[in-house]
């Protein structure tokens, strides 16, 4: 019987499909695919992440201080159990990687926007009726 729920329960740590653990060590960002893909996959984790969203949105409503900078904790743990290439390749080349997460996290950040525009915009609506 634990043979099948093992089936039906993914394990989330597991790389995906075709990606054995030989193949996770001796791989290079190459083999993620072509940047944008890449860059899809960092966006599809911090979209469905809980955690994720609500840091967006916080730096959303942050003021902008005199450096103008601003920071988004990436646990690794997190970005491994949700995609563990894509989270171990980030681990092994991040010179190369982590130009595309924080262009996902600047995407992410504008849907988030967009989907809380959209949101006001029918409680808006509903208001005036």
């Amino acid at each position: 019987m634990l043979g099948t729920a093992a089936a039906i329960i993914p394990n989330p740590t597991k790389p995906e499909r075709g990606w054995s653990t030989h193949r996770l060590l001796t791989s290079t960002f190459k083999d993620l695919g072509s940047p944008p893909q890449v860059g899809r996959r960092f966006l599809q984790i911090l979209l469905r992440s809980p955690k994720y969203q609500s840091a967006l949105i916080e730096l959303l409503h942050v003021q902008p201080g005199p450096t103008k900078d601003f920071s988004l904790e990436v646990d690794s743990f997190e970005l491994i159990r949700r995609d563990a290439v894509l989270g171990n390749m980030l681990l092994r080349f991040p010179a190369t990687l982590l130009p595309l997460l924080e262009d996902a996290i600047v995407e992410a950040q504008r849907v988030i926007k967009r989907r809380c525009s959209v949101a006001s915009g029918v409680v808006e609506s509903d208001n005036a009726n």
